[in-house]
C-alpha cells in the first residue's frame, strides 16, 4: 500500500448533543486514523467511531429539500425494508453530504413502500438541499465503536486507532455534557 496524502480535523461538543466530526473520503483510498488526541473536563465526555461501509452507499433517488424530513432509500425487494441484505431500524443513521458539511441523521421510523422499490425513512429536517444521485451512507449500528479510547475527565492519545472501509469517510461522535467539553483532533492518512 502506498500512503496518498493526509489531513487533520477537530471538533468540540460542549453538551450531551453529539458533535460529528468527519475524516472525508479521498478519491476511493482508505482511511487510516493515525493518531487520535481528547481532552475532557467532564466524567461524561466520551467518542464514538462510525465506520461507514462502501457497500453500504446509495444514491438519493430525489432532491432532498432543506425542511424535507423523509429519505427515500433503495431497498432489495418491492415494498420492504431490507438495504443489501440489512434490515433498516431506527438503530440506524443516514450519512449525507451537505453544502454545510457532512450531517449524521438518526431514523425515528422506517415505512415500507407498497409496490416502490424503496422505503421511507424519517429523519429530522436535514437543513440543505441535497441534489438527487448524491451519494449518501446507511450507518448500522453494528458499524460503531464506542468508547474507544475512553476520554472522561483527562487528556488521551491512542496512535494507530482504527482504519476505515476504502472510498468511505470515517465519522468521530464526541459528546461531553452541560457547562463541559470533549475537544478532539483528529490526524488520518489516506492510502491506497
Amino acid at each position: 500500500m502506498q500512503k496518498i496524502n493526509c489531513v487533520t480535523v477537530s471538533g468540540t461538543a460542549t453538551s450531551a448533543t453529539a458533535v460529528h466530526v468527519v475524516v472525508p473520503e479521498y478519491q476511493k483510498a482508505k482511511i487510516v486514523i493515525r493518531r487520535f488526541s481528547a481532552l475532557g473536563n467532564d466524567a461524561a465526555a466520551a467518542v464514538s467511531w462510525w465506520i461507514p461501509r462502501a457497500g453500504m452507499s446509495f444514491n438519493l433517488y430525489e432532491e432532498i429539500e432543506s425542511a424535507d424530513t423523509t429519505i427515500n432509500v433503495p431497498v432489495d425487494v418491492v415494498g420492504g425494508h431490507v438495504v443489501k441484505g440489512h434490515t433498516l431500524t431506527t438503530n440506524d443513521k443516514i450519512l449525507l453530504p451537505t453544502s454545510a458539511g457532512w450531517k449524521v441523521l438518526a431514523i425515528s421510523n422506517v415505512a415500507n413502500v407498497s409496490g416502490k422499490a424503496y422505503c421511507a425513512c424519517t429523519v429530522a429536517a436535514v437543513g440543505a438541499d441535497i441534489p438527487a444521485n448524491t451519494k449518501a451512507y446507511i450507518l448500522r449500528a453494528a458499524d460503531c465503536i464506542s468508547g474507544v479510547p475512553a476520554i472522561g475527565a483527562a487528556q488521551v492519545t491512542v496512535e494507530d486507532l482504527l482504519s476505515g472501509d476504502s472510498g468511505a469517510p470515517v465519522i468521530a461522535e464526541l459528546v461531553a455534557t452541560t457547562n463541559k467539553s470533549a475537544l478532539g483532533c483528529i490526524f488520518a492518512e489516506y492510502w491506497f
